[in-house]
């Protein structure tokens, strides 16, 4: 397992599959596959090949996801529910040291497309 600091603007998430989220005393930990790391991500060997692994929000003060499940395969959707809003975490204390973090995949429990804004101080991925 190797351990990237950072870089968390140069991942392409939309088409990634995000497991349930683990909250520990302030971290965040989301299991990840088919995400994508872009040019200048320090895993990127020119392939573009999809990476899984852990997504880690560190000192975390909020996670909130916007959560529209599939009615049916998701792969042919005959509708979906509508939308709601799931609160993992939302202290939001005036910390000038954090950063917003919004990505969008689909989420495997429930089977739903999810958009979702965590604000923390820092983020680590670990990748299989």
């Amino acid at each position: 397992m190797q351990r990237i600091d950072g870089h968390f603007e140069e991942l392409h998430f939309t088409e990634s599959n995000l497991g349930p989220p683990v909250l520990d005393e302030g971290t965040i930990k989301i299991p990840v596959t088919g995400v994508l790391p872009l040019k200048n991500y320090p895993m990127n060997n020119g392939t573009f090949r999809p990476l899984s692994g852990d997504l880690v929000f560190i000192g975390v003060t909020k996670s909130i996801r916007k959560v529209t499940e599939y009615i049916g395969d998701p792969k042919h959707p005959q509708g979906f529910q509508e939308e709601r809003v799931v609160v993992d975490i939302d202290v939001s204390p005036d910390e000038p040291n954090v950063t917003k973090f919004m990505f969008e995949g689909i989420l495997q429990e429930p089977v739903a497309w999810v958009e979702w804004e965590v604000v923390a101080a820092g983020f680590e991925f670990y990748t299989d």
